[in-house]
Protein backbone atom coordinates (compact mmCIF):
# COMPACT_ATOMS: atom_id res chain seq x y z
CA UNK A 1 0.00 0.00 0.00
CA UNK A 2 3.00 2.30 -0.12
CA UNK A 3 2.32 3.30 -3.68
CA UNK A 4 5.41 5.28 -4.64
CA UNK A 5 7.56 2.17 -5.11
CA UNK A 6 5.14 0.04 -7.16
CA UNK A 7 6.82 0.91 -10.47
CA UNK A 8 10.17 -0.29 -9.13
CA UNK A 9 8.75 -3.43 -7.56
CA UNK A 10 6.73 -4.58 -10.57
CA UNK A 11 9.47 -6.73 -12.17
CA UNK A 12 9.34 -10.17 -10.64
CA UNK A 13 6.03 -9.52 -8.88
CA UNK A 14 4.09 -11.90 -11.19
CA UNK A 15 0.86 -9.88 -11.06
CA UNK A 16 -2.42 -11.63 -11.73
CA UNK A 17 -5.13 -10.38 -14.07
CA UNK A 18 -7.55 -8.82 -11.60
CA UNK A 19 -10.21 -6.17 -12.21
CA UNK A 20 -11.78 -4.11 -9.43
CA UNK A 21 -15.59 -4.29 -9.54
CA UNK A 22 -18.15 -2.09 -7.77
CA UNK A 23 -21.94 -2.44 -7.74
CA UNK A 24 -24.61 0.06 -6.76
CA UNK A 25 -28.26 -0.73 -7.50
CA UNK A 26 -31.24 1.58 -7.85
CA UNK A 27 -34.76 0.19 -7.92
CA UNK A 28 -34.59 0.06 -11.72
CA UNK A 29 -30.90 -0.21 -12.70
CA UNK A 30 -27.54 -1.69 -11.77
CA UNK A 31 -24.49 0.58 -11.98
CA UNK A 32 -21.35 -1.56 -12.29
CA UNK A 33 -17.90 0.05 -12.36
CA UNK A 34 -14.91 -1.98 -13.49
CA UNK A 35 -11.44 -0.53 -12.83
CA UNK A 36 -8.04 -1.73 -14.02
CA UNK A 37 -4.93 -0.85 -12.03
CA UNK A 38 -1.48 -0.73 -13.63
CA UNK A 39 1.75 0.00 -11.76
CA UNK A 40 3.25 1.49 -14.94
CA UNK A 41 1.73 3.71 -17.60
CA UNK A 42 4.56 3.64 -20.08
CA UNK A 43 6.03 3.88 -23.55
CA UNK A 44 9.07 2.21 -25.08
CA UNK A 45 11.23 5.14 -23.96
CA UNK A 46 10.22 6.76 -20.65
CA UNK A 47 12.10 9.97 -19.96
CA UNK A 48 9.62 11.19 -17.36
CA UNK A 49 9.43 14.65 -18.88
CA UNK A 50 5.81 14.38 -19.99
CA UNK A 51 2.69 12.63 -18.71
CA UNK A 52 3.05 9.85 -21.29
CA UNK A 53 4.91 7.77 -18.68
CA UNK A 54 3.78 7.85 -15.09
CA UNK A 55 3.62 5.64 -12.05
CA UNK A 56 0.28 4.15 -11.07
CA UNK A 57 -2.54 4.12 -13.61
CA UNK A 58 -6.22 3.36 -13.17
CA UNK A 59 -8.85 3.48 -15.91
CA UNK A 60 -12.52 2.60 -15.39
CA UNK A 61 -15.62 1.68 -17.34
CA UNK A 62 -19.17 1.87 -16.01
CA UNK A 63 -22.00 -0.30 -17.28
CA UNK A 64 -25.63 0.71 -16.70
CA UNK A 65 -27.95 -2.30 -16.72
CA UNK A 66 -31.73 -2.13 -16.78
CA UNK A 67 -32.92 -4.58 -14.13
CA UNK A 68 -35.14 -7.50 -15.08
CA UNK A 69 -38.65 -6.73 -13.81
CA UNK A 70 -39.11 -10.40 -12.83
CA UNK A 71 -36.56 -10.07 -10.02
CA UNK A 72 -34.19 -12.60 -11.57
CA UNK A 73 -31.13 -10.56 -10.61
CA UNK A 74 -30.15 -10.13 -14.25
CA UNK A 75 -30.87 -7.39 -16.75
CA UNK A 76 -30.21 -5.69 -20.07
CA UNK A 77 -27.17 -3.44 -20.62
CA UNK A 78 -28.31 -0.04 -21.88
CA UNK A 79 -25.31 2.28 -21.52
CA UNK A 80 -21.53 2.01 -21.32
CA UNK A 81 -19.20 4.77 -20.13
CA UNK A 82 -15.47 4.50 -20.84
CA UNK A 83 -12.92 6.77 -19.17
CA UNK A 84 -9.75 7.00 -21.23
CA UNK A 85 -7.01 9.58 -20.69
CA UNK A 86 -9.29 11.94 -18.80
CA UNK A 87 -12.16 11.85 -21.31
CA UNK A 88 -15.50 10.15 -20.72
CA UNK A 89 -17.19 8.56 -23.73
CA UNK A 90 -20.72 7.11 -23.84
CA UNK A 91 -21.85 4.11 -25.86
CA UNK A 92 -25.40 2.82 -26.34
CA UNK A 93 -27.18 0.69 -28.92
CA UNK A 94 -30.30 1.50 -30.89
CA UNK A 95 -33.31 0.39 -28.90
CA UNK A 96 -31.64 0.69 -25.50
CA UNK A 97 -33.75 3.75 -24.69
CA UNK A 98 -30.86 6.14 -23.97
CA UNK A 99 -30.80 9.55 -25.63
CA UNK A 100 -28.71 12.69 -25.48
CA UNK A 101 -29.47 15.19 -22.73
CA UNK A 102 -26.39 17.01 -21.40
CA UNK A 103 -24.02 14.36 -22.75
CA UNK A 104 -23.94 12.78 -26.20
CA UNK A 105 -23.76 9.13 -27.18
CA UNK A 106 -20.54 8.54 -29.11
CA UNK A 107 -21.46 5.21 -30.70
CA UNK A 108 -22.46 1.60 -30.12
CA UNK A 109 -20.91 -1.37 -28.36
CA UNK A 110 -21.07 -5.10 -29.01
CA UNK A 111 -21.08 -8.40 -27.16
CA UNK A 112 -19.36 -11.77 -26.98
CA UNK A 113 -20.53 -15.06 -25.54
CA UNK A 114 -18.44 -17.53 -23.54
CA UNK A 115 -17.13 -19.14 -26.74
CA UNK A 116 -15.92 -15.80 -28.10
CA UNK A 117 -18.57 -15.42 -30.81
CA UNK A 118 -19.43 -11.75 -31.31
CA UNK A 119 -22.74 -10.04 -32.00
CA UNK A 120 -23.71 -6.42 -32.47
CA UNK A 121 -26.66 -6.79 -30.08
CA UNK A 122 -27.65 -8.92 -27.10
CA UNK A 123 -29.22 -12.26 -27.79
CA UNK A 124 -31.24 -14.77 -25.81
CA UNK A 125 -29.22 -17.93 -26.41
CA UNK A 126 -26.14 -16.90 -24.41
CA UNK A 127 -25.12 -14.57 -21.61
CA UNK A 128 -23.89 -11.36 -23.25
CA UNK A 129 -20.56 -9.89 -22.24
CA UNK A 130 -19.85 -6.35 -23.38
CA UNK A 131 -16.56 -6.17 -25.30
CA UNK A 132 -13.99 -3.57 -24.30
CA UNK A 133 -10.71 -2.75 -25.99
CA UNK A 134 -7.90 -1.72 -23.62
CA UNK A 135 -4.93 0.04 -25.17
CA UNK A 136 -1.48 -1.42 -24.59
CA UNK A 137 0.96 0.60 -22.44
CA UNK A 138 -1.46 3.53 -21.95
CA UNK A 139 -4.36 1.30 -20.82
CA UNK A 140 -7.16 3.52 -22.14
CA UNK A 141 -10.43 1.55 -22.46
CA UNK A 142 -12.96 2.09 -25.24
CA UNK A 143 -15.89 0.19 -26.74
CA UNK A 144 -14.74 -2.33 -29.35
CA UNK A 145 -17.16 -0.87 -31.88
CA UNK A 146 -15.07 2.31 -31.87
CA UNK A 147 -12.88 0.50 -34.40
CA UNK A 148 -15.45 1.37 -37.07
CA UNK A 149 -14.86 5.11 -36.56
CA UNK A 150 -11.29 5.96 -37.68
CA UNK A 151 -11.57 9.70 -36.82
CA UNK A 152 -11.62 8.75 -33.14
CA UNK A 153 -8.15 7.29 -33.32
CA UNK A 154 -6.25 10.55 -33.47
CA UNK A 155 -8.25 12.15 -30.66
CA UNK A 156 -7.67 9.30 -28.24
CA UNK A 157 -4.02 8.95 -29.15
CA UNK A 158 -4.26 5.22 -29.77
CA UNK A 159 -1.39 5.45 -32.23
CA UNK A 160 -1.47 1.76 -33.10
CA UNK A 161 -5.19 1.87 -33.88
CA UNK A 162 -8.19 0.57 -31.97
CA UNK A 163 -8.38 -3.17 -32.40
CA UNK A 164 -10.39 -6.01 -30.87
CA UNK A 165 -10.32 -9.73 -31.56
CA UNK A 166 -10.52 -10.69 -35.19
CA UNK A 167 -13.80 -11.74 -36.77
CA UNK A 168 -16.25 -8.89 -36.33
CA UNK A 169 -17.18 -7.25 -39.65
CA UNK A 170 -16.08 -3.81 -38.40
CA UNK A 171 -12.84 -5.07 -36.90
CA UNK A 172 -9.64 -5.87 -38.87
CA UNK A 173 -8.01 -7.62 -35.92
CA UNK A 174 -5.29 -6.90 -33.38
CA UNK A 175 -2.53 -4.46 -34.30
CA UNK A 176 0.34 -6.42 -35.85
CA UNK A 177 -1.56 -9.60 -35.00
CA UNK A 178 -0.81 -9.45 -31.28
CA UNK A 179 -2.97 -8.88 -28.23
CA UNK A 180 -4.67 -10.61 -25.34
CA UNK A 181 -8.30 -11.69 -25.37
CA UNK A 182 -9.31 -11.45 -21.70
CA UNK A 183 -12.30 -13.43 -20.46
CA UNK A 184 -13.76 -13.60 -16.97
CA UNK A 185 -13.13 -16.81 -15.01
CA UNK A 186 -14.11 -16.78 -11.35
CA UNK A 187 -11.24 -17.89 -9.13
CA UNK A 188 -8.93 -18.63 -12.08
CA UNK A 189 -7.01 -15.44 -12.91
CA UNK A 190 -3.87 -15.93 -14.96
CA UNK A 191 -0.54 -14.53 -13.82
CA UNK A 192 1.58 -12.55 -16.25
CA UNK A 193 3.77 -14.71 -18.47
CA UNK A 194 6.49 -13.54 -20.90
CA UNK A 195 4.76 -15.59 -23.61
CA UNK A 196 1.97 -12.97 -23.63
CA UNK A 197 4.32 -10.29 -24.98
CA UNK A 198 3.89 -9.64 -28.70
CA UNK A 199 1.58 -12.62 -29.11
CA UNK A 200 -2.05 -13.22 -29.90
CA UNK A 201 -3.22 -15.16 -26.87
CA UNK A 202 -6.06 -15.65 -24.41
CA UNK A 203 -5.95 -15.02 -20.68
CA UNK A 204 -8.40 -15.21 -17.79
CA UNK A 205 -9.19 -12.43 -15.34
CA UNK A 206 -11.03 -12.44 -12.02
CA UNK A 207 -12.81 -9.73 -10.04
CA UNK A 208 -11.91 -8.16 -6.72
CA UNK A 209 -14.39 -6.12 -4.72
CA UNK A 210 -13.72 -2.37 -4.88
CA UNK A 211 -15.63 -2.00 -1.61
CA UNK A 212 -13.47 -4.55 0.21
CA UNK A 213 -10.21 -3.11 -1.09
CA UNK A 214 -9.82 0.38 -2.59
CA UNK A 215 -12.77 1.83 -0.67
CA UNK A 216 -11.37 0.65 2.66
CA UNK A 217 -8.12 2.51 1.84
CA UNK A 218 -9.80 5.76 0.68
CA UNK A 219 -8.38 7.63 3.70
CA UNK A 220 -4.81 6.33 3.30
CA UNK A 221 -3.59 9.75 2.16
CA UNK A 222 -0.13 11.31 2.41
CA UNK A 223 3.53 10.91 1.51
CA UNK A 224 4.59 7.26 1.09
CA UNK A 225 0.98 6.14 1.44
CA UNK A 226 -1.48 4.90 -1.16
CA UNK A 227 -3.11 8.18 -2.18
CA UNK A 228 -1.75 11.67 -2.85
CA UNK A 229 -2.53 14.48 -0.41
CA UNK A 230 -2.72 17.24 -3.02
CA UNK A 231 -5.62 15.53 -4.83
CA UNK A 232 -7.74 14.57 -1.82
CA UNK A 233 -11.40 15.43 -2.35
CA UNK A 234 -14.32 16.09 -0.05
CA UNK A 235 -17.39 14.51 -1.56
CA UNK A 236 -20.41 16.81 -1.40
CA UNK A 237 -22.90 15.37 -3.85
CA UNK A 238 -25.35 17.42 -5.86
CA UNK A 239 -28.24 16.06 -3.76
CA UNK A 240 -26.56 16.64 -0.40
CA UNK A 241 -26.86 14.32 2.61
CA UNK A 242 -26.79 11.31 2.53
CA UNK A 243 -24.84 11.82 -0.70
CA UNK A 244 -21.91 13.43 1.07
CA UNK A 245 -18.90 12.42 3.15
CA UNK A 246 -17.48 14.36 6.07
CA UNK A 247 -13.88 13.12 5.71
CA UNK A 248 -11.60 13.69 2.69
CA UNK A 249 -11.00 10.73 0.42
CA UNK A 250 -8.12 10.16 -1.97
CA UNK A 251 -8.60 10.70 -5.68
CA UNK A 252 -5.18 9.83 -7.17
CA UNK A 253 -2.29 7.56 -6.26
CA UNK A 254 0.80 8.89 -4.47
CA UNK A 255 3.76 8.66 -6.86
CA UNK A 256 7.50 9.36 -6.85
CA UNK A 257 9.02 8.09 -10.08
CA UNK A 258 9.66 10.90 -12.57
CA UNK A 259 10.46 14.59 -12.71
CA UNK A 260 6.92 15.16 -13.97
CA UNK A 261 4.65 13.23 -11.64
CA UNK A 262 1.54 15.37 -12.25
CA UNK A 263 -0.35 12.54 -13.91
CA UNK A 264 -1.36 9.42 -12.04
CA UNK A 265 -4.30 7.07 -11.84
CA UNK A 266 -7.78 8.36 -11.00
CA UNK A 267 -9.77 6.37 -8.45
CA UNK A 268 -13.21 5.22 -9.70
CA UNK A 269 -15.11 7.58 -7.36
CA UNK A 270 -13.21 10.65 -8.57
CA UNK A 271 -14.67 10.98 -12.08
CA UNK A 272 -17.16 13.70 -12.94
CA UNK A 273 -20.01 13.70 -15.45
CA UNK A 274 -21.70 16.71 -17.03
CA UNK A 275 -24.50 18.03 -14.82
CA UNK A 276 -23.37 16.57 -11.50
CA UNK A 277 -20.64 16.90 -8.87
CA UNK A 278 -17.31 15.09 -8.75
CA UNK A 279 -17.99 11.69 -7.23
CA UNK A 280 -21.69 11.51 -8.13
CA UNK A 281 -21.01 9.19 -11.06
CA UNK A 282 -19.87 6.53 -8.56
CA UNK A 283 -21.58 7.52 -5.29
CA UNK A 284 -24.91 8.79 -6.68
CA UNK A 285 -24.95 7.26 -10.15
CA UNK A 286 -28.73 7.31 -10.59
CA UNK A 287 -28.72 11.10 -10.22
CA UNK A 288 -25.58 11.60 -12.34
CA UNK A 289 -26.76 9.47 -15.23
CA UNK A 290 -30.27 10.91 -15.13
CA UNK A 291 -28.80 14.41 -15.41
CA UNK A 292 -26.51 13.47 -18.31
CA UNK A 293 -28.84 11.28 -20.39
CA UNK A 294 -32.55 10.91 -21.18
CA UNK A 295 -33.92 7.43 -20.52
CA UNK A 296 -37.11 6.41 -22.30
CA UNK A 297 -37.85 3.64 -19.78
CA UNK A 298 -38.53 3.82 -16.03
CA UNK A 299 -35.51 5.25 -14.19
CA UNK A 300 -35.57 5.43 -10.38
CA UNK A 301 -33.42 7.77 -8.27
CA UNK A 302 -33.83 5.55 -5.18
CA UNK A 303 -31.36 2.82 -4.20
CA UNK A 304 -31.94 -0.59 -2.72
CA UNK A 305 -28.23 -1.57 -2.63
CA UNK A 306 -25.49 0.95 -1.88
CA UNK A 307 -22.64 -0.36 0.33
CA UNK A 308 -20.65 2.87 -0.08
CA UNK A 309 -23.41 5.10 1.31
CA UNK A 310 -25.75 2.74 3.22
CA UNK A 311 -27.86 5.64 4.47
CA UNK A 312 -28.93 6.21 0.86
CA UNK A 313 -30.77 2.88 0.68
CA UNK A 314 -34.57 3.10 0.68
CA UNK A 315 -36.52 0.16 2.13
Amino acid sequence: LRHDNNWDNLPGAKPQAMVYAALVASKTHYFITYSGYHARDWEAICLGLTTVCHEGDMESVTLVVRRDSTGSGFGQPVLLITAAHGRLSAWSNTGDGVNQKQSKVDGAYDFADASGATRSATYADATPHVRIYVQERGHGPIACRAAESPPLLGWFGFLEGVRCEQGAPWDPGFFKGSGLTMRFARGAADAYAPSFDGAKASARYDLISTFDSLWQWRGDIGDHKLLRQSDAMTYAGARGVPFALSQPIGARFDVDQFINDSSTGLLPWADKMTGSQQGDMFLDPAYAFNEAFAFSHAFSLEYDYHPYLPAAVKP
